[in-house]
């Protein structure tokens, strides 16, 4: 049990009271960032995977650090600068806690002049690691005797509220998550989750590569430092102490030696209004706290006004919040409450006068939550702890089990629970509903007869698209019923939609979820039941002409409907080309970005180049790593642990008179939505083959973008989709083949298959991917240039 300090943590204790006090009155951001570089970890130091305390203390203790800080205070312009560019980056008008906290360590790593970071890499490869960085001139020499070091952090901030407080033995899985935003994450699994992380530079091959190509070193000659940088606070029952300030003092509760006993404390209540009067003077004041607010210790200042009065102040960005009186916050609270039975807890801060009873300071600070929905889920039971093994639950057991209770049910039975799950539309029950088609499999039932369950719920959803996933559910049912009895002869024909408008309306609608597998799944299914009906060729014309089938799949059934395809004919194609051989044959200036300067260069460029409003024709190519470079080229369960599969790795946009901009995504200074956010503009029109997909990649790699792609100003167009409107054949539908049939110009595509996350990109890696982009946007001037409104 933690029954004492070691002498790291008193350390560290006086250190960070050191810094509250002399932060107090710090300006918010300034001050925010200290209590990042200061507060105490939740978890003990014991071991070498939480990141020692003396390390945090060197720096902090290094007068270069304290000039710094102080110099930030005066000035905080380059600490809101950079917190502007992360929310300029995600997109957003004010940045989650989160996102916030991540931001502030990573100005930390590169702004402190008493570290001297050579490389930082942010969410580093497809694990997500969060900081990855070498130290030249190792500030931390005395501690880790060595001129360079290699580091790995995993950072988060959590708060977690004690919920078995009288229980015999408290372990880290009775701390439950505040938000409950993780479906009732404890304690114990956020530890168990930044542990995995941490193993992942050592036992993760794929990750190793990719450090070894970043950072060009070998597992056998540099030593990675994997640390884990948890803050946040831990808050006890309100309930069970004399005042609000006692929970700052040693609690009567035992804690596992893994908490640091020297921790951030707070209180939580549910029964706000008698808590408060019990435990509070009635000249205390309070602050309902936003989550911006949830780190640093608050204090008052004067209002401008003349009503002597009190605020908190904020930041740029960030309002400032009033002080209220223990009636005033017991009555927003409820208030807050009553609002909607789904209220989030709030995050109250308690005031008190200071020494000169000129100012509030904070001296403590508690979770509010609904007193009637409040029930945190209880913790696994020590049978079913003892079963599931410290793995957590095992999946193999629970589908036996399900099996099992199956086995003795007809098949009737499981369809009515599947409609039940659909009707009910909540997506985490959709995992027991993939649980019991799974459990299906293991069991044979005489009687599968849906009783037209399965279709009569499927054709009452259809036509609301987004409840794609509901379809795709159903249809898996379908599809697992009817192979439970494939030795009828019926069974081709019972696991598949009869209804040829329904038919036509699922496979939409799992296009227009972007299921490309389902919708190809099913496709396929119906055609090899029907291949020689009408209704063949109607459903290969809604998944040929979707534009989120890939041209792939596109080509394969392309024959069968190119005679239905409406179009307006080309009338002659060689005054077509003459209309466009001179972009064609425009010389192309490349540009390669891939550093913070090039990227400003850009942006600039692209100011210039389309802020006079007349139309502009941007080409768009993306590339990424392919499979066959993977280390796992299969996937398990639809999850795909590997290095390299991480998304759009390089981005490349082809603009009038030959320009063409090729970005290195791999380089973290590359801001690629603010790229994009430079295309939202009415007068620009992007294209792309089969640029859906695309898309959906970058929005993979960068969330903000999907704001931007559904903005009113963003029109982009699928090259794939115009070709086959104005041309009635086409004798292939891939970008090489409309290249060479209509331009005569033959594209080289021995790089298209090349390590695309390999570094540096070499010259003939950028000359492919620049020759994409200009081609794609050549042939759309092409198919356009006849007709009367070129924005087409």
């Amino acid at each position: 049990m933690n029954n004492g300090l070691s002498d790291s943590c008193r350390g560290w204790k006086a250190m960070a009271i050191s810094m509250s006090t002399r932060s107090r009155d710090r300006v918010k951001a300034v001050r925010d960032l200290e209590w990042v570089m200061s507060s105490p970890h939740l978890l003990s130091s014991e071991g070498d995977v939480f990141l020692p305390p003396a390390m945090c203390l060197h720096i902090l203790d290094d007068p270069v650090t304290i000039a710094w800080l102080e110099g930030l205070h005066v000035d905080p312009t380059p600490l809101h600068t950079f917190l502007g560019q992360q929310l300029r980056r995600i997109d957003k008008t004010s940045l989650d806690l989160g996102v916030y906290f991540t931001s502030l360590v990573e100005y930390w790593l590169r702004a402190c002049p008493a570290l001297c970071i050579d490389r930082l890499e942010v969410a580093a490869s497809s694990a997500q690691l969060k900081f990855v960085f070498r130290c030249n001139e190792s500030p931390w020499l005395s501690i880790a005797p060595c001129h360079s070091i290699h580091m790995h952090w995993e950072v988060s901030v959590k708060f977690f509220l004690l919920c078995e407080p009288t229980t015999t033995t408290t372990t880290t899985s009775s701390f439950i998550n505040l938000g409950l935003t993780a479906g009732g994450e404890t304690l114990a699994s956020r530890i168990a989750k930044m542990q995995r992380k941490v193993r992942m530079c050592t036992e993760n091959v794929s990750v190793s590569r990719w450090l070894s190509a970043h950072f060009e070193w070998t597992q056998a000659n540099v030593v990675l430092q994997s640390h884990i940088l948890l803050r946040g606070y831990l808050y006890y029952p309100l309930a069970l102490l004399a005042s609000t300030t006692s929970a700052f003092s040693s609690t009567h509760v035992e804690l596992p030696s893994t908490i640091n006993a020297d921790h951030l404390r707070g209180w939580w209540s549910s029964d706000v209004e008698a808590d408060l009067i019990r435990t509070t003077p009635p000249s205390s004041r309070f602050a309902i706290l936003p989550k911006i607010f949830w780190l640093s210790k608050v204090s008052s200042a004067p209002s401008n006004d003349d009503d002597h009065t009190q605020h908190i102040v904020g930041s740029p960005g960030v309002p400032s919040l009033p002080l209220l009186s223990r009636a005033d916050v017991v009555a927003a609270c409820l208030a807050h409450f009553s609002s909607s039975p789904t209220a989030k807890p709030l995050v109250v801060a308690e005031l008190r006068e200071s020494e000169h009873a000129t100012t509030f300071v904070e001296v403590s600070r508690g979770a509010v939550v609904n007193p009637n929905t409040w029930q945190p889920p209880p913790p696994p039971t020590t049978q079913l702890s003892l079963a599931l093994g410290d793995d957590g639950i095992s999946y193999s057991v629970v589908k036996a089990e399900v099996a099992r209770v199956l086995m003795h049910r007809k098949g009737r039975y499981l369809v009515q629970c599947l409609v039940v799950l659909v009707e009910l539309e909540d997506g985490n029950l959709f995992r027991i509903g993939q649980l019991m088609l799974d459990a299906r499999g293991l069991v044979h039932v005489d009687d599968d007869d849906d009783d037209g369950g399965i279709d009569h719920v499927m054709a009452t959803i259809i036509p609301d698209k987004t409840k794609w996933w509901s379809v795709r559910f159903l249809l898996k049912a379908k599809h697992v019923l009817g192979g439970a009895i494939a030795s009828s002869p019926r069974h081709d024909q019972d696991n598949v939609i009869r209804d040829d408008a329904v038919a036509c309306q699922i496979l939409s609608t799992l296009l227009d979820g972007r299921d490309g597998g389902a919708a190809a799944e099913a496709f396929g299914r119906t055609q090899r039941w029907d291949v020689a009906s009408r209704r063949s060729s109607q459903l290969t014309h809604v998944y040929v002409n979707h534009p989120h089938t890939s041209a792939k799949a596109a080509r394969r059934h392309l024959p069968a409907t190119s005679s239905q395809i409406p179009t307006h004919d080309i009338a002659d194609h060689a005054h077509q080309l003459s209309l466009v051989q001179a972009t064609l044959d425009t010389p192309l200036t490349v540009h390669l970005v891939e550093t913070s300067s090039q990227i400003d260069t850009m942006l600039t460029w692209m100011d210039r180049a389309t802020n006079d409003k007349t139309m502009v024709v941007v080409g768009l190519d993306c590339e990424w790593r392919p499979r066959a470079f993977t280390t796992n080229p299969t996937c398990v369960d639809g999850h795909n642990d590997d290095l390299y599969d991480l998304g759009v790795t390089v981005v490349q946009l082809a603009f009038p008179n030959g320009h063409v901009f090729v970005l290195d995504c791999m380089a973290t200074c590359v801001t690629v939505p603010a790229v994009f956010d430079r295309l939202c503009r009415p007068w620009i029109v992007v294209t792309g083959f089969c640029v859906s997909g695309d898309l959906d990649r970058l929005v993979g790699s960068y969330p903000a973008l999907a704001r931007t792609f559904q903005s009113p100003h963003w029109t982009c167009i699928d090259l794939r989709r115009v070709a086959m409107s104005r041309v009635r054949r086409l004798a292939g539908v891939g970008l090489a083949s409309l290249a060479f049939t209509f331009l005569n110009h033959t594209m080289p595509k021995h790089q298209q298959c090349s390590d695309w996350a390999a570094r540096p990109l070499t010259a003939a890696q950028v000359e492919y991917a620049a020759l994409d982009a200009h081609i794609v946007r050549v042939l759309l001037l092409y198919f356009t240039a006849d007709l009367n409104e070129p924005s087409i």
